[in-house]
């Protein structure tokens, strides 16, 4: 897995645990509060490799993910399921990449 589709899983593993501020992901994608438990598990797997993500990093992947989901949607069925996944408060930069992607495929018909 590449490190942004590591900050990724970070960034929904803060969504469901509010309290935690950092998270270390071993290179399967796993994520460990403590650094001790990511090591263990990164011996059981052969990679020690951890990476320590903080939330607001974890954020900035997510949202640099979903532009880039955006700019390849292929369909405008496709960005409609995109859009609904997305919900109603996107950060600004998402909102962006969505009224672009909408404009340019409502153009192509």
């Amino acid at each position: 897995m590449t490190k942004e589709e590591l900050k990724a899983k970070a960034a929904a593993r803060f969504a469901s645990n509010p309290g935690v501020n950092e998270l270390h992901v071993t290179t399967d994608g796993q994520c460990f509060k403590e650094w001790h438990d990511a090591n263990e598990h990164g011996k059981t797997i052969g990679s020690r490799e951890l990476l320590l993500v903080k939330r607001n990093d974890a954020k900035k992947a997510l949202h640099e993910q979903l532009i880039e989901e955006i700019k390849n949607c292929p369909s405008i069925d496709a960005f409609n399921e995109l859009k609904r996944t997305v919900g109603n408060k996107p950060h600004p930069d998402v909102q962006d990449a969505l009224t672009k992607k909408g404009q340019e495929l409502n153009t192509v018909k």
